[in-house]
C-alpha cells in the first residue's frame, strides 16, 4: 500500500537560458507503512544530464519484499530491518567517461536467516556500511567503515559432507558455451579489474557454532567474544592492511592474532598466541586411527605465521615459535584404563613450513611422563590395538570415561 504521496516539481523549462538552473524534484510516501523520501536536483536540458538524487528509506521490512523475487530462494527470512541514505550523483561528457557514483550508509537490523527446514543459521543485531564512493563505470567501490555488532553464525557440516551455510546459496546450472579464441580473447582485453578498498571493519562480540556430523561421533566447538578491527584493506597490488583479531575458543581458552595482510597478492605476516585450546573436542577426527579416549589436555602456542603466494600461485605458509601440550591424559578404549599422561610436553624454536613441507624442533622437554604397555598372554601389546585401526570392543562402556571426556571437552 502506498500513502501520502507526494510529487514537487517546483520549476522545469527547455529555454536555452535556463538549461544549466538545476531542476528540484521531490518524493516522499509511505509504502507498507515505511517512509520513503527523493529529492533531486537535475539539469535534463544541459549536455552534462549532471543530476543529484538523495534517497532516504527507514523501517524498510526486508521479509515483505522477498515475495517479489522470481525465484525459489534456499532460505528463509523472519525478520530483518534497512535503513537507507544515499546520495546517487550522474554526470556526462562528450570527451570523458560517464560518471555515475553513489555514496551513503546502509543499515541492516534484526537479520535472522534460517535454512529450509526453518533452523538458525545467522544472526545479526546490526550491520553498518559507509559507502565513500560506488562508481560502476570504472568498476570501483571504497567503504569508509563497516560495523557489525553481535554476529551469530550455526555452522552445521552434514553426515554427506555438506555444509549448510553454503545451502543458502541459490543452485545455477551453467551449461557450457563454445566460443572462439577471439571472442575470449576480446573479453579478456575488454575486461576491468574491480577496485576495492575498505579503510575500516569492526566485528564486536561475534559468536560461531561449529558442528560436524561427519565423523563417527559429532564434533562441536564453538567460538565466542569474537572481536577483529581490520584497517585499510585494498585490492591495490602490494597494499599492506593491518588486522587485530581476539576471541575465546570454547569456554576459556583465548586466542589472538595480530599484524598485516593484503589481498593482492594474497599475503599475511601474523603474531599468533593461543592458551589451553581444549584436545577432547577434536576427539573424533582421529578416534579411527589412535583407540583411546583424551580425558584432558589443552594445546598453546606462540609465534609468527607468515602467508604468500609463489610463482605458480599456490599458498606458502610459515610458522615459527613455540608449542606446549599441557596435563595431557588418555585412557585405552578397550579397557578404560590409563595409557598415557604428563605434565608438560614442550617444543621450543621451531621452524615449519608448507610448499615446501618443512619441520626443525630445537628444544624438546616433557616432564610427568607416564605410559602403561601392556604384553597379553597371547605376546601382542596394547599398543598394537591402540594403533591398530580396528574398532575397539565396547562390551563394557565406562561411563567414567565419558564424564571426564565432557569434562574435558569444556
Amino acid at each position: 500500500t502506498v500513502r501520502d504521496m507526494r510529487i514537487t516539481v517546483p520549476f522545469i523549462s527547455n529555454r536555452a537560458t535556463h538549461t544549466n538552473i538545476f531542476v528540484k524534484p521531490e518524493f516522499s510516501a509511505t509504502i507498507n507503512g515505511d517512509p520513503y523520501s527523493i529529492k533531486g536536483q537535475t539539469k535534463p536540458f544541459a549536455d552534462s544530464l549532471e543530476t543529484y538524487l538523495d534517497i532516504e528509506a527507514q523501517d524498510i521490512d526486508i521479509p515483505e519484499y522477498l515475495h517479489y523475487i522470481p525465484a525459489e530462494l534456499n532460505f528463509r527470512l523472519p525478520s530483518g530491518k534497512v535503513d537507507l541514505k544515499a546520495r546517487v550523483t550522474f554526470t556526462q561528457s562528450k570527451d570523458k567517461m560517464t560518471d555515475l557514483s553513489v555514496a551513503g550508509n546502509v543499515s541492516v537490523r534484526q537479520l535472522a536467516v534460517n535454512d529450509v527446514s526453518n533452523k538458525p543459521v545467522i544472526r545479526l543485531k546490526s550491520l553498518n556500511v559507509g559507502i565513500a564512493s560506488l562508481e560502476p563505470y570504472r568498476n570501483s567501490l571504497k567503504l569508509s567503515e563497516v560495523l557489525v555488532q553481535s554476529p551469530e553464525v550455526n555452522a552445521i557440516r552434514g553426515e554427506d559432507g555438506s555444509f549448510n551455510i553454503l545451502g543458502l546459496l541459490p543452485k545455477t546450472v551453467e551449461k557450457p558455451q563454445e566460443r572462439s579464441k577471439a571472442e575470449e580473447a576480446k573479453q579478456k582485453e575488454g575486461s576491468q579489474k574491480v577496485f576495492f578498498s575498505m579503510d575500516r571493519l569492526k566485528i564486536e562480540d561475534g559468536r560461531i557454532t561449529f558442528k560436524d556430523l561427519e565423523p563417527s561421533e559429532p564434533v562441536d566447538v564453538s567460538i565466542q567474544k569474537m572481536n577483529m578491527t581490520m584497517e585499510k584493506i585494498s585490492t591495490e597490488k602490494d597494499n599492506k592492511g593491518a588486522i587485530d583479531l581476539s576471541l575465546i575458543i570454547g569456554k576459556k581458552s583465548p586466542f589472538t592474532a595480530k599484524g598485516t595482510i593484503g589481498i593482492n597478492p594474497l599475503s599475511g605476516e601474523l603474531s599468533i598466541d593461543a592458551k589451553t585450546i581444549p584436545i577432547a573436542p577434536f576427539q573424533s577426527y582421529f578416534n579411527d586411527k589412535i583407540k583411546i579416549y583424551v580425558t584432558g589436555g589443552g594445546v598453546s602456542s606462540a609465534g609468527k605465521v607468515a602467508l604468500a603466494l609463489d610463482e605458480s600461485g599456490s599458498p606458502v605458509v610459515k610458522f615459527s615459535g613455540n608449542l606446549l601440550v599441557s596435563n595431557f591424559s588418555s585412557v585405552d578404549q578397550e579397557t578404560a584404563g590409563d595409557f598415557l599422561k604428563w605434565k608438560a610436553l614442550s617444543l621450543g624454536s621451531i621452524n615449519a613450513g608448507y610448499n615446501p613441507i618443512a619441520l626443525s624442533v630445537n628444544d624438546v622437554s616433557i616432564s610427568d611422563f607416564y605410559t602403561r604397555i601392556i604384553i597379553y598372554k597371547d605376546r601382542t601389546a596394547n599398543l598394537q590395538k591402540i594403533f591398530s585401526g580396528e574398532p575397539a570392543a565396547k562390551e563394557q562402556p565406562a561411563a567414567e570415561v565419558k564424564k571426564e571426556q565432557i569434562k574435558a571437552r569444556e
